[in-house]
């Protein structure tokens, strides 16, 4: 028996009725979930693309939390502390050799000028060049003494080409006659020795003084343009991060050198801690730069203290001396002219007393070469007095 076509038909109506609801329902509900998906799409991409500056100007109630830990981006604080840190720890190991090398190269019997006096004169040349020089910087973008280049090779290279320290440690031998050598010499009574010692004084402030004069004059002479500062900062960069690992690898294995490889393993850490004071202090007394002179006065009573220990004389020791071990002597000069020499600076202080006005300049200037003096006089002439110093020490 054939169905009847109306059944058929009636059949069919509510099954093309249910089939449209439910397409229609599977249509809004994938509607929705599109809908869904591109708002969570759109929230997750405007979370990333919004900076926080630009989200700490939003209401409170639509801020997105930053959930996510500080990265280290070029421009970031961070990255840029250590990246002039680096250019820092080059420059210090530069200027550190170049201090050493004078010195050695300078100091013999029968020279008329020797010590540091080179190694203050030169930096003093180049820091004046470098504070006078105008169209050199013209190309950076901006001011010269925000460049880390301008700050690795003032407060770097020649912060720590020249020593304070060592200067007023030099006038104090000279003045006591105790300098190292092969012998002391025989003044006609002490007083030759206070005049030897002003000679050093007043014969280093001089070159100084005119060192930074010089460079001045230098720099309105020749004025190059300095077009290519911001390459050679980064390789600079990268090649201190490279010398200061060398710099471990040479002092853990090559045993004459180690005064001059352990002197570079500190001298950064001493010019990091020159610059952060100079950085944080100086600002603190107006026309009295407390940074430069507390790392000045600082390092001046530690050479003093070690100066005691590698040469002074100990009547209750076996030896006769404290030091005796060659190790522990190449410890103490690689602190001596890496972490005191490199502390301490003759260059910076310069720069200050020239912008400085009279008569504060000579009040700064004069309280920090006259307490520095009393200092060494009452710590490492006290014990020579009392117990006496070796002509050299024992790695000498």
């Amino acid at each position: 028996m054939s169905p009847d076509p109306s059944d058929t038909h009636a059949a069919a109506g509510p099954a093309l009725c249910g089939g449209t609801e439910r397409n229609s329902a599977i249509s809004t509900l994938e509607t929705t979930s599109k809908s869904n998906a591109t708002a969570s799409h759109l929230h997750h991409v405007l979370d990333r693309r919004l900076s926080l500056d630009y989200r700490l100007e939003l209401p409170k109630q639509l801020a997105v939390p930053d959930t996510l830990p500080p990265k280290i981006f070029p421009n970031s604080r961070i990255y840029k502390e250590i990246r002039q840190l680096s250019i820092l720890t080059f420059f210090a190991i530069v200027g550190l050799l170049g201090r050493k090398g004078l010195i050695a190269l300078t100091t013999y019997d029968g020279s008329y000028l020797s010590g540091v006096a080179w190694a203050n004169f030169a930096a003093c040349v180049i820091v004046g060049f470098a504070i006078q020089s105008a169209s050199s910087w013209a190309f950076v973008g901006i001011e010269k003494g925000r460049t880390m280049f301008y700050t690795g090779v003032t407060t770097g290279f020649c912060g720590t080409l020249s020593s304070f320290c060592t200067l007023m440690l030099e006038v104090f031998e000279k003045s006591a006659n105790i300098s190292p050598g092969s012998r002391y010499y025989n003044y006609p009574n002490p007083a030759y020795g206070i005049m030897n010692g002003l000679a050093v004084f007043i014969t280093q402030l001089c070159l100084s003084g005119a060192g930074i004069k010089f460079g001045k004059h230098l720099a309105r002479g020749y004025d190059p343009d300095l077009i290519w500062i911001s390459k050679v900062e980064s390789v600079i960069a990268v090649l201190g991060v490279l010398s200061w690992i060398a710099v471990i690898a040479l002092f853990a294995t090559i045993d004459n050198w180690r005064s001059w490889t352990f002197a570079c393993l500190v001298s950064p850490v001493a010019c990091f801690m020159r610059f952060y004071c100079g950085k944080w202090l100086n600002p603190k007394v107006k026309d009295f730069p407390m940074g430069t002179f507390f790392v000045n006065i600082f390092a001046t009573l530690v050479l003093s203290a070690l100066t005691i220990a590698n040469r002074g004389k100990a009547p209750w020791m076996p030896e006769g001396r404290i030091v005796t071990s060659k190790l522990t002597c190449q410890v103490i000069n690689g602190l001596q002219d890496g972490f005191c020499g490199t502390l301490s600076t003759i260059a910076t202080m310069f720069v200050e007393l020239t912008l400085m006005k009279e008569p504060k300049n000579y009040f700064y200037g004069g309280v920090t070469f006259s307490l520095a003096y009393c200092l060494i006089v009452v710590f490492l002439g006290s014990y020579n007095w009392t117990q006496g110093l070796e002509l050299n020490a024992v790695c000498s």
